[in-house]
């Protein structure tokens, strides 16, 4: 904490400049849900968007279950080649219970052909179990639901 003093006469004046304690595990893991979607969506960004997972993190769609760094990367670029996205995140729901760290997330996905316009619209939920690493939240699994899909 740091504080600033100003003194007036025999009066001293303490301005609290900042007293902002270290972000709970809920912020941390909420700022994770937020960046996926930033990161998912560039394809520049296979790196970062595999590093918001633990080294052994999991990714799972329907019957496909994508596990570590570079698998992650590999599944980013590869969704890239001729596809664009972008991931709208709700407001997570976050759980800690004993020193599990639990979310569920609404999605919207919007995607379509990498030069046209966007032609799909998929609605999903995620599932997430979380571990700090290093004073970073991880993702340690994502289970996605796929709700629905339409065509836009």
């Amino acid at each position: 904490m740091r504080h600033s003093i100003i003194l007036t006469g025999t009066t001293a004046l303490v301005v609290l400049l900042s007293c902002k304690a270290q972000p709970s595990p809920a912020e941390l893991c909420e700022d994770t849900i937020q960046s996926y979607g930033v990161f998912r969506d560039d394809p520049d960004q296979a790196r970062p968007y595999a590093e918001l997972f633990t080294p052994d993190g999991s990714f799972a769609l329907g019957g496909n279950v994508t596990t570590g760094h570079e698998a992650l990367m590999a599944r980013h670029k590869e969704s890239h080649e001729n596809q664009r996205w972008q991931h709208i995140m709700s407001a997570p729901v976050i759980s800690i219970q004993d020193e599990r760290i639990i979310a569920v997330t609404q999605v919207s996905v919007k995607t379509g052909p990498k030069l046209g316009e966007m032609d799909t619209i998929i609605i999903g939920q995620y599932q997430d179990e979380f571990q700090i690493v290093s004073g970073s939240c991880r993702i340690k699994s994502r289970k996605t639901s796929v709700i629905s899909r339409d065509s836009l």
